[in-house]
């Protein structure tokens, strides 16, 4: 007695080892790479389900054709095809969600690596040697690396320039009564100010206003700086070049603006009391 096995089409042995091949490598992921057990149900239940529709959906489609006549191979060959129709569509829905997936990771892998160094330049900002004194060459590259962070980086754009200004208030407060000869401002206020002077001003809001108040700015560089609506009360401008600068609706109320260069500047609405 001859034995006859059925025949099983290729699209359907296709089927089957993908089948086993994710089942072994979903095997291999819980075991040596600690995966979620509910990632990998919930995935086997997702590959099951496409499966079946792979294997359900053509033959529903060629079972309501008319077949009367119609040789057994060429059915076989019409399940065939729409087997493969199906499972291109499936398979370019794969790869687009994949391709999201990807663009996520590079994403999120971006945004940790501007997290990295956001937080190394603030470190740097503040760097001091073993007797306190400011290291220059650490702060100046802090301060440059927010600048870049804050360029390539529309969220972490303000709050850099908040951590830029509140540095300066910190370390630049002023001192009362104001000095007739006083030294020269130092480095990293004068990097800041520059930075403040080039920064993009496209991705700040309407509400977000620079607060420089009660700082000491004498003799800053601040050529066709953006200061509209910034807090500059009681601020140092003493031989501050302000030329071209723009001052709109800015708060000067007790600024001190002896021999300041305010040629061009635009202080329509600044509030000087």
């Amino acid at each position: 007695m001859k034995l006859t096995f059925p025949t099983i089409d290729h699209a359907t042995a296709i089927i089957v080892v993908i089948v086993v091949i994710y089942l072994v490598i979903a095997l291999w992921l819980m075991w040596k790479q600690n995966v979620s057990r509910w990632s990998v149900v919930i995935t086997t239940y997702v590959v099951s389900f496409l499966v079946l529709v792979l294997w359900w959906v053509p033959k529903v489609q060629v079972s309501s054709l008319p077949t009367k006549g119609v040789k057994a191979e060429d059915v076989f060959k019409a399940e065939n095809d729409a087997r493969a129709t199906l499972a291109q569509i499936i398979g370019g829905f794969a790869v687009l969600t994949g391709l999201y997936f990807a663009w996520r990771n590079i994403t999120a892998t971006k945004e940790g690596q501007i997290t990295d160094r956001f937080y190394k330049a603030i470190e740097q900002l503040g760097a001091t040697d073993d007797k306190g004194n400011p290291k220059l060459e650490l702060r100046l590259g802090g301060i440059y690396a927010l600048e870049r962070i804050a360029r390539d980086s529309e969220r972490d754009h303000w709050p850099i320039m908040e951590v830029l200004t509140a540095h300066v208030r910190e370390h630049a407060h002023i001192h009362l009564p104001v000095a007739q000869d006083p030294t020269p401002l130092a480095t990293d206020i004068q990097a800041i100010m520059a930075v403040i002077r080039r920064r993009e001003r496209n991705y700040e809001k309407g509400d977000q206003r620079l607060d420089l108040h009660q700082t000491d700015l004498h003799g800053a560089n601040l050529t066709h700086a953006y200061l509209t609506d910034t807090n500059l009360m009681d601020t140092n401008l003493t031989g501050a070049n302000l030329t071209g600068a723009c001052l709109t609706h800015a708060n000067l109320a007790r600024a001190y603006l002896t021999y300041a260069n305010l040629a061009s500047a635009n202080l329509t609405g600044a509030h000087r009391l």
